[in-house]
Formats: structure tokens, C-alpha cells, sequence
């Protein structure tokens, strides 16, 4: 049980999605909730999608049902496709993977017209 910076790059791309769609994207009631939320939207976590999840210690407590996931496109259906692949990047289950703030900044997102501000 390890805190880095990740956990904070996940927190910024909820805080994305919510600006966009101007409601929570894992609009759960208690943390099981949350959970059931985040796999349904973006598909239950396997070992391809995050490397080592089986190590983590309350992993085999509660079983979730599989699922393939929404899909952040067919949920943002009125976000540009650079926003949607930045939303992407920082929502990754992997840590390693995920965006790093540095990454997040130089993503196309923010130079791709029509720019963010406008």
C-alpha cells in the first residue's frame, strides 16, 4: 500500500471527466459502489489491463462481475476524440502506464484546435 503521484493523475482525469460532462463519471454511494462503477465504465481490471492487480492484498476479497466496460467514448459522446485519448491516458488501471503530469501537459489535447480555452 504504496501512495504516488498516480493516484493523483487518476483523481485529475475524474475531475476531467466531471468538466466535461458536468456530473461525476463514477457517481458511486459508498466504495464498493465506486468500484462497481469504475468496471462497468471502464471494464473489470485483468492482468493485461494492469499488471500485478492479483498482488494486491484486498483483491481476491470481493468479486465483481466481469465486464467489457462502456467505454469513455460512447460516455462522452460530445468531447472531442484529443479529449476523450487524454481522459483515457489518465484513467489507466495500470499505474505504470498511466499519464505522469509532465505526459498529461504535452498530450495533443492542448494544442489541438479547437483549443481548450476557446
Amino acid at each position: 500500500r504504496k501512495y504516488t503521484n498516480t493516484v493523483d493523475m487518476w483523481a485529475a482525469g475524474c475531475v476531467f471527466a466531471e468538466m466535461m460532462l458536468a456530473m461525476p463519471l463514477f457517481p458511486g454511494e459508498g466504495d464498493i459502489d465506486q468500484i462497481n462503477k469504475i468496471f462497468q465504465t471502464l471494464g473489470t481490471p485483468d492482468e493485461m489491463t494492469w499488471p500485478g492487480i492479483w498482488e494486491l492484498p484486498d483483491w481476491n476479497k470481493i468479486q465483481f462481475p466481469k465486464s467489457e466496460g462502456k467505454g469513455l467514448r460512447n460516455i462522452l459522446i460530445n468531447s472531442s476524440a484529443p479529449a476523450v485519448h487524454l481522459l483515457g491516458t489518465l484513467l489507466l488501471y495500470d499505474p505504470v502506464r498511466r499519464a505522469t503530469a509532465t505526459g498529461a501537459l504535452a498530450d495533443p489535447y492542448f494544442i489541438t484546435e479547437p483549443l481548450p480555452m476557446q
